[in-house]
């Protein structure tokens, strides 16, 4: 942590504060700090050990149990069942099992985090989750109808080159099992790049395994955040791009969770008609990140199919990143965040 510090002193800080300065050619079009923070992240993903990236992830779990706190939220972890995760929400009323939970009025959202299934813990962007969960609980459902409430089940997986693919798929397919044993009736899907990739094959799992797809509880909806559909960057980045993940970073941590020759990693090779989609879908991502072409054509995949009566939403937002939900509220990422959280909490409103 002390070396990453010392990148963003000496040089990430100084480079973004001269590029504004002397008004310098720069792909970024963010603020300062937020500028010089994702040059650091960027610094970090290029690094070749991706263990070594992996434990840096790792060691920020104390900063989000601290940002938890300062949002009174409440956590529970779970270990049961081999199933392991954390339950986020705003009261820990909310959470299944606890005396006061009222399951008809809550909604489960099981989350799966990014990391390119090599990096990453259920603790990982934790302020977007109690953002998220506070706007929706304080939506007014109007006159006659019972509020909602909404908990999230973010579920650990094993992770790569460790654990390789589709061990991580085998988990949040068991925490989804788990899921039907507990006292929930509404859920949603979401992830964020490798999570929503893991999302993805989660539905297709259901849409081809009799036993999944006859338990009682199933997704009525799922939100995709700038989801990983292009692990070998066959598209290339935007042509004017600024993001914190490098294009040698995906392909690594591809290749240490795919293999060298694994048809699994391709969301885009994947035909219109064999995707599986609830009644609702929800993409997002960033009009700067790299994957963004990729998304884009991934979007224009779904659109394409013959299912008439699904929903799917398309929202690209101007010069972000890649999952810029998950950056600290900057003055230039601020607005687009609380924008996004707010979309998704009227998006799972809507839903039930």
């Amino acid at each position: 942590m002390t070396g990453i510090l010392l990148y963003w002193i000496t040089i990430a800080f100084p480079n973004a504060i001269s590029a504004r300065v002397f008004r310098q050619r720069t792909e970024s079009k963010l603020d300062t700090l937020a500028t010089a923070t994702i040059d650091t992240m960027y610094w970090i993903s290029e690094h070749q050990d991706i263990k070594a990236v992996s434990r840096v992830m790792a060691e920020t779990v104390w900063v989000e149990k601290f940002i938890l706190r300062q949002h009174n939220a409440a956590a529970a972890e779970v270990q049961e069942d081999g199933v392991e995760g954390t339950w986020f929400a705003e009261s820990s009323d909310d959470i299944p099992g606890s005396a006061l939970f009222e399951a008809q009025r809550t909604v489960v959202c099981l989350y799966v985090h990014g990391g390119g299934y090599c990096g990453g813990n259920p603790w990982q962007g934790v302020e977007s989750h109690i953002k998220f969960i506070k706007q929706f609980n304080k939506i007014e459902r109007g006159a006659g109808k019972q509020q909602r409430r909404l908990a999230i089940f973010a579920v650990r997986y094993p992770l790569a080159p460790d654990n390789a693919w589709p061990a991580q798929l085998h988990s949040v397919r068991d925490a989804f099992v788990w899921l039907n044993k507990q006292p929930v009736h509404r859920l949603v899907f979401a992830g964020d790049s490798a999570g929503a990739h893991c999302i993805i094959h989660l539905m297709k799992l259901l849409g081809s395994t009799k036993s999944l797809a006859e338990l009682p509880l199933q997704p009525s909806a799922m939100i995709l955040k700038s989801p990983w559909v292009d692990p070998n960057f066959k598209f290339g980045s935007p042509v004017s791009g600024f993001d914190y993940v490098s294009p040698e970073a995906t392909i690594n941590f591809s290749k240490a969770a795919f293999g060298d020759n694994a048809a699994d990693r391709e969301i885009l090779d994947i035909l219109p008609e064999d995707f599986n989609l609830p009644p609702r879908t929800f993409v997002t991502c960033g009009g700067s990140e790299f994957l963004a072409t990729a998304i884009r054509e991934f979007v224009g995949t779904l659109r394409s199919r013959r299912d008439g009566g699904k929903e799917l939403i398309f929202e690209e937002y101007p010069d972000m990143p890649h999952v810029f939900t998950n950056l600290p509220a900057f003055p230039s990422t601020k607005q687009p965040i609380n924008d996004a959280v707010n979309a998704f909490a009227v998006f799972v409103q809507n839903t039930f």
